[in-house]
């Protein structure tokens, strides 16, 4: 009896091991769904009047927030930090506009984009995980690499 009993413990401990088990594979298609999500949004909200005006705005607006991350994601590149593989956080969760993720020293490094310092604000006043990020700027970070948050407070 004590024999079935500990087989049948040991197989739930088992299955309970599998299931909780996460896979990195799992992540990427997660992460290409949200940046098509938010996309789907921007495009549906366009008046039907001046189509191409509110396009060339969306169009403007997008490269200037892609650039403006793209710029801190060099300047750590600049530093030294290769930022390989990177992935899109869920930035949707805590009302940022963008955000990147990657990989520095084996730590997860995230960096946020708001689109503003009061849009920032707003939604620190709803999550209070951001009171545990670091913020310059409209950027946010959120990571435990002591060398990327000293990089980040000088970011200019």
């Amino acid at each position: 009896m004590k024999r079935i009993l500990l087989l049948i413990v040991t197989m739930m401990l088992l299955l309970l091991a599998i299931g909780c088990s996460t896979d990195s594979k799992e992540t990427s298609p997660t992460a290409a769904n949200t940046s098509e999500q938010k996309l789907e949004p921007a495009d549906s909200s366009a008046p039907a009047t001046d189509e191409t005006t509110t396009d060339q705005a969306t169009t403007k607006t997008a490269e200037l927030q892609t650039s403006s991350l793209d710029e801190v994601l060099r300047y750590f590149e600049e530093q030294g930090i290769e930022a390989d593989n990177k992935d899109k956080p869920l930035f949707e969760m805590i009302d940022a506009i963008d955000g990147v993720m990657f990989y520095s020293d084996l730590k997860v490094v995230k960096i946020y984009q708001y689109d503003s310092i009061e849009a920032y604000e707003e939604a620190k006043a709803s999550n209070s995980i951001l009171d545990q990020m670091q913020q310059k700027g409209i950027f946010v970070l959120e990571t435990k690499d002591q060398k990327i948050k000293v990089l980040f407070e000088q970011l200019p």
